[in-house]
């Protein structure tokens, strides 16, 4: 099971929030009700990330209101957080991955946007689909936890004899809506074992363990003690974070298969599990909903979809210093690290199946 909860910080010009892992989320219910619940949850899963955002899963929370002081904000922000990888990934910086990265990442999202869609397409258009998918979506592509989501989804659809249709007839302009640093967080580096807290100052988040955490909040400590946990932090990896939001005129789908119908729910929990339906019935386009009423293909309407790419760049420690006496890093490539918010955010400090990131 999976804990967490959210409190203000005393101090250090953000708040904290905290979470702790002890084994495998599990799910619920067993036998028929089980494989009923999946199912739905499997094709609200596709209508989440095909048809854009679903009261399902995560939500990455929108830019400050459109102000002169939000967009200083943001602005300063960004600019800390590009500021310091540049310092202090040297490589990246000559190649020049810095120098305009917010117009870098949305001339790429639209073209992660088409990866995806190719990769969710090909398991129903050649004969080895399944193997084809798989292949596509995975590191480094796609982060591993993403593509392991995807590829189940793809897997669970294709058992029940469901096909589908995404064409993406034009992706319109992308806007970056926040850049932002996970200090502390790490995909395959140093990883911190036990409770971690979040702590969220200046536009970035820091990642510590509960012992940095009861250090940085004591009173008896000060400056002295938050500067020492600061320097901890200097120490270890960090993740470079893009939320990117654009916009695209599509035709999409979802046919039910064969199995689709093959479990039907007891009287104890039919009214749940038809509770849940009808939320994905309603998130559906209208398009999915007259073809489950009878309809074809050929009668799905165009319709403009708001995707939300949330793509990373991991930066790990190597034995090196610059100039200033801090760690250098190793930059790696982009990756698409979540979609829509089906992997709650994929944030690099949470468990898996665990609580959605905090932003």
């Amino acid at each position: 099971a999976t804990e967490s909860s959210n409190s203000s910080s005393g101090g250090g010009g953000g708040s904290s929030s905290s979470s702790s892992s002890s084994g495998d989320n599990a799910g619920g219910g067993g036998g028929a009700r089980g494989a009923a619940r999946a199912k739905l949850r499997v094709a609200a899963m596709w209508h989440a990330a095909v048809n854009g955002q679903s009261s399902r899963f995560f939500r990455p929370p929108p830019r400050l209101e459109a102000s002169m002081l939000g967009s200083l904000m943001f602005w300063c922000w960004k600019q800390i957080a590009v500021r310091h990888v540049s310092g202090i990934a040297p490589e990246a910086r000559e190649e020049g991955r810095f120098d305009d990265l917010e117009k870098d990442l949305a001339e790429a999202a639209p073209q992660c946007l088409r990866f995806l869609a190719e990769g969710l397409q090909v398991a129903t258009s050649s004969p080895d689909g399944r193997r084809a998918s798989a292949k596509m979506l995975q590191p480094p592509f796609l982060e591993a936890n993403l593509g392991e989501q995807l590829g189940e989804m793809v897997g669970s659809l294709l058992d029940e004899g469901r096909t589908w249709q995404w064409e993406l007839l034009d992706v319109g302009h992308a806007e970056v809506e926040r850049v932002f640093l996970i200090i502390g967080g790490s995909r395959g580096g140093t990883v911190k074992r036990g409770p971690t807290d979040i702590l969220f100052a200046f536009g970035q988040q820091f990642v510590l363990t509960r012992d940095q955490t009861k250090q940085f909040m004591d009173k008896e400590a000060g400056l002295q003690g938050r500067m020492s946990v600061l320097q901890e932090l200097i120490l270890c990896d960090l993740v470079l974070v893009a939320d990117v939001r654009l916009k695209a005129r599509q035709r999409s789908h979802l046919l039910p298969g064969p199995a689709t119908s093959s479990v039907e729910p007891d009287a104890e929990t039919g009214k749940e599990e038809e509770t849940e339906a009808q939320e994905e019935k309603e998130e559906a386009p209208a398009s999915k909903r007259s073809e489950d009423a009878g309809g074809s293909a050929s009668e799905h309407r165009e319709a403009e979809v708001e995707h939300v790419l949330r793509l990373e760049m991991q930066l790990k420690q190597e034995r090196s210093y610059n100039d200033d006496g801090l760690p250098t890093v190793r930059a790696s490539s982009w990756q698409i690290a979540d979609w829509n918010g089906v992997c709650h955010g994929n944030h690099p400090a949470l468990p898996r199946n665990g609580p959605p990131a905090p932003w």
